[in-house]
């Protein structure tokens, strides 16, 4: 490195040789201070709520129950068939159906194959006629076999008129328009109200099929429909009315007798622990 204007040439690190040491006063600098660390808590965590417990869906299923009181010695075992949802009147999945089964002899089973089906539309009709045995008797309440409700039930064809019901023993019957016609007038109720005694109407027909006694069944009206008179009067009426019928027309040509059964006394039965349970 050459400098203008000087005695001498020297290279960069001599020069800086010869440069006066500066005057640096090192002073120690104060101690810094760092505080300790604080431990930092986390904030509780919330508690986690327990799932509350569900309950259980409730699925109908065939019972047991009492019917009323017969004055005889009859075992009266009966089968309930309830729908699981609420589906649309005359539909397929909708259908309910109750089952009685009475005999001269102990009842074990608390539903069987019966020997008469009472249907009182298209879609009972096909749901549970795989059920009844071969040459049974049917009842068929013709008023609710339309081509709408037929159409509900899934038939191409109108079972009652293309022979598919042959080899059974069939009594069709406009129970709808009889059980209508005898309480119009009788009873101050709707037709609505009206068309739901045609059940009593059925029921007194298989009562006079089956040669049974009407009083059990009038006083559990009675006792049953106790605050509403009107409609204990419509229920005793289409009941009368429905054994009338089938005694003085010539629709059944066969009358069944079923004797006393010889029960065991109750709670020695097999069947006591499936009744209570």
């Amino acid at each position: 490195m050459r400098c203008p204007n000087a005695d001498a040439k020297f290279t960069f690190p001599q020069l800086l040789d010869r440069l006066p040491a500066p005057d640096i006063k090192l002073e120690a600098l104060p101690a810094l201070r760092v505080p300790p660390p604080t431990e930092v808590q986390a904030p509780p965590a919330a508690p986690i709520p327990a799932p509350l417990p569900q309950p259980l869906p409730s699925v109908p299923a065939p019972l047991l129950q009492p019917l009323p009181a017969v004055p005889e010695s009859t075992s009266l075992p009966s089968f309930e068939r309830v729908p699981e949802i609420r589906a649309p009147a005359g539909s397929l999945p909708g259908v309910s159906g109750f089952q009685l089964n009475f005999s001269s002899h102990d009842i074990r089973t608390p539903g069987d194959q019966p020997n008469v089906l009472v249907a009182m539309n298209p879609a009972a009709l096909k749901v549970n006629l795989p059920d009844l045995e071969e040459g049974g008797t049917m009842i068929i309440n013709t008023d609710e076999f339309t081509k709408e409700n037929l159409e509900h039930a899934a038939y191409k064809s109108n079972p009652l008129e293309d022979g598919s019901l042959t080899g059974y023993r069939v009594h069709m019957l406009p129970i709808s328009t009889l059980n209508m016609n005898a309480l119009k007038g009788t009873v101050e109720l709707s037709r609505k109200e009206i068309a739901r005694c045609k059940n009593f109407f059925a029921l007194g027909v298989l009562y006079w099929l089956y040669d049974r006694p009407l009083d059990p069944t009038l006083n559990w009206i009675n006792s049953k429909f106790r605050k509403n008179p009107e409609l204990a009067k419509a229920n005793e009426v289409a009941l009368k009315t429905g054994y009338n019928f089938a005694e003085t027309t010539e629709v059944f040509t066969t009358h069944y007798t079923v004797k006393k059964a010889v029960i065991a006394p109750e709670g020695d039965s097999p069947d006591s622990a499936t009744s209570i349970g």
